[in-house]
This record gives structure tokens, C-alpha cells and sequence, in this order.
């Protein structure tokens, strides 16, 4: 998870030696699972970056070393800060879960909170999610 000049991203990291493949994605919302971030966020879809076709049939891979961007976000200049936290707290506000493979087909599972995009969230803004 990264928040670094006005950019917000979520990264899918393959830390490992060989190959990571991803069946799956879901994203929790107020205790409801979504299979797609477009689903848990208010602002238009057209305006991020994120992966929307991951499935069993259709799996991603992740190279050792590599990413997959799983959210990514640029601010304008023009945009004011109202717009970033509000980004922020609806982050805030997910969970993320994962279903992937390694190449010799032995099954991970990873739960990830974007709790972490509230660091800087005034108290007011926590309590809008």
C-alpha cells in the first residue's frame, strides 16, 4: 500500500522465488464481499487503475519480484485535499482477500485491511465509513 504525492495504490507484492498465480480477488466492505473494488468505492471507476478480471479461468501471474496493481489512484494538482482523504477514508473502510496458487499447485490465502489509509484521517472522517 503506498500514499506518496497525491498517488494512492494497493500492490499485490510476489516477495517469493518462483512464480505467484492468482485466481482471486474479493474486496469486504461493512462485513459484504465484493469480487471487484468498482463495487466498494463511490468514486468513478474510469478514474483508477485496478484489475478486474481475475478468476479461476482467467488467473493473473506475478513474476518474483513483480506486482499486480490491484488499486492505483493520481490526484490532480487541481484536486483539492477533501477529494484525497475522502479517497483515503473509503480505502480505509476495505479489506482485501486473496486467493492464489504456486506452481506446483499449493493453495495461499492472504487477508490484507486498508485500515492503514486512515493514519492521517481526523476522527470526523474515520466515523464516516
Amino acid at each position: 500500500m503506498g500514499d506518496i504525492q497525491r498517488h494512492l495504490f494497493v500492490h499485490l507484492q510476489n516477495n517469493g522465488v518462483g512464480p505467484l498465480i492468482v485466481e482471486g480477488l474479493s474486496f469486504v466492505k461493512n462485513g459484504v464481499e465484493y469480487p471487484g473494488i468498482e463495487e466498494c468505492l463511490t468514486v468513478d471507476p474510469k478514474s483508477y487503475n485496478h484489475d478486474i478480471e481475475i478468476s479461476s479461468e482467467t488467473p493473473k501471474v506475478i513474476l518474483p519480484g513483480a506486482y499486480l496493481e490491484v488499486f492505483g489512484m493520481i490526484f490532480a494538482e487541481q484536486e483539492g485535499e477533501v477529494e484525497l482523504s475522502r479517497a483515503r477514508a473509503e480505502l480505509a473502510g476495505l479489506r482485501l482477500n486473496v486467493r492464489a496458487k504456486d506452481i506446483y499447485d499449493k493453495r495461499l490465502t492472504a487477508t490484507r485491511s486498508f485500515q492503514w489509509f486512515a493514519r492521517h484521517s481526523l476522527p470526523t472522517l474515520r466515523k464516516c465509513r
